[in-house]
């Protein structure tokens, strides 16, 4: 890829995607921990985010849907809700 266009890609990206930083959900890290311990803690940083931006989660993870604390969509149910 040209340098050009990777930049042009990097900016169109940038567009779309918001970084947030550790310290910005870290409060929330301990309680998806504990949430997910007996689950799959390695997907705890994606709870810990979900529950900072008060947001749902995409998965096709069944494990996510133990939990109650964040929904849970996968991709059939998103793909009924845009039907809709």
């Amino acid at each position: 890829m040209e340098e050009r266009d990777f930049i042009a890609l990097l900016m169109l990206l940038q567009r779309h995607v918001h970084l947030i930083s550790k310290e910005k959900y870290h409060q929330n890290l301990s309680l998806a921990e504990k949430i997910m311990r007996g689950t799959d803690i390695n997907d705890s940083p994606f709870l810990a985010l979900a529950l900072t931006l008060d947001c749902p989660i995409w998965s096709n993870d069944r494990h996510f849907k133990r939990q109650k604390e964040v929904k849970i969509y996968g991709t059939a149910e998103l793909i009924e809700e845009f039907i809709k």
